[in-house]
């Protein structure tokens, strides 16, 4: 009897051990991989006058999820409001804590640090700085209104290989052209951590255009119409214009282009192509973009380029999701992604 006992307690044990697994406190496996635990604040540099409100982002590439973290704040200058006050971040998930800053009565305009900690399980984990400033900054060339303008970092790009044959662009899949292209996946959610229906974008080169395809989960495709879009912001080197295509399932297209200065003017590109089509588990979207349509004579080799993918979902459950990766894998939610052609 007293075996019988003895099995079952350890048995208990280690069931309770292995529902733990895949969902940690803070513990000392967690903090060996903190720095996998990437942190983004919207602005690094904050304008403060009499209140503020903004999001610090948390995307956890850790090896298992955080059970619980909260976010501290301290500035002798500012009141603090945080919310959620503490929350788990899945694994591969993204997350992120809203702050809203007040100046304390009499606190000048002026140049205020403020030093934020994660904490869990009593410990910290990892500790950042802002800054903030009593001014605003003009717009930044190159900026669509409400979005953080290209800026160069060289930790993170990732490389577009030149394609020996092009892809033909007539919305069907399987061109083994695009077999060695690059990979945009893990799109985000507008609404937070990781887009629930998956896009996936493919990008290559040659001496001439630029290649991107896009394919679009769809857990409803009898319902995919007009307003589902895929939308493509793409700039070459730094301080050239942001050019912006959208392309519906139905096939239809607008462009745009933003100025250097941040206005936005009309962009008729004479050779752009596309198709769309209609699959069996969501819609795809081909498109070639000659360079000379973006006013470049080539495809510019080892310089940055820029680049963001939104998607529009309107059928069954809608949703909005975006790609702007950098190295890391956090995708800004205002930023573009950066990657280079390699010849």
């Amino acid at each position: 009897m007293l075996k019988k006992q003895f099995c079952r307690a350890a048995l208990l044990a280690f069931l309770l051990l292995w529902s733990f697994d895949g969902e940690a406190h803070l513990c000392d496996n967690v903090f060996r991989q903190q720095d996998k635990l990437i942190v983004k604040p919207e602005n690094y540099n904050l304008v403060v006058k009499d209140r503020l409100t903004f999001k610090i982002f948390l995307q956890n590439n850790m090896d298992r999820g955080i059970a619980e973290i909260s976010l501290q704040a301290d500035s002798p200058a500012f009141d603090f409001q945080i919310t959620p006050a503490r929350m788990s971040i899945p694994k591969d998930q993204r997350a992120f804590f809203e702050v809203t800053m007040s100046p304390h009565p009499g606190v000048a305009s002026g140049n205020y640090g403020v030093n934020f900690r994660l904490v869990g399980g009593g410990r910290e984990f990892k500790r950042f700085s802002l800054n903030t400033g009593g001014e605003a900054a003009g717009p930044a060339a190159g900026t669509e209104p409400g979005r953080t303008a290209p800026a160069e970092s060289k930790a993170s790009r990732f490389q577009v290989r030149a394609m020996s044959t092009p892809p033909q662009v007539d919305g069907q899949p399987g061109d083994p052209a695009w077999k060695g292209a690059a990979v945009a996946s893990k799109f985000s959610s507008r609404a937070g951590g990781n887009a629930v229906n998956q896009t996936y974008g493919l990008l290559g080169y040659d001496s001439s255009r630029f290649y991107l395809a896009v394919f679009c989960r769809d857990e409803r495709p009898e319902q995919i119409g007009l307003r589902d879009q895929v939308r493509i912001w793409l700039a070459g080197p730094a301080g050239a214009p942001v050019y912006g295509v959208t392309i519906s399932a139905a096939g239809s297209q607008t462009t745009s282009r933003i100025e250097a200065s941040g206005k936005q003017s009309a962009w008729s590109p004479a050779g752009l192509k596309q198709s769309v089509s209609r699959q069996k588990d969501g819609w795809l979207v081909e498109c070639s973009i000659p360079f000379s349509d973006l006013n470049l004579s080539g495809p510019q080799l080892v310089r940055p380029w820029f680049l963001r993918l939104e998607r529009f979902k309107a059928s069954g459950v809608s949703e909005e999701s975006y790609w702007s990766a950098d190295a890391s894998g956090f995708n800004s939610e205002r930023g573009y992604g950066q990657f280079i052609m390699a010849p």
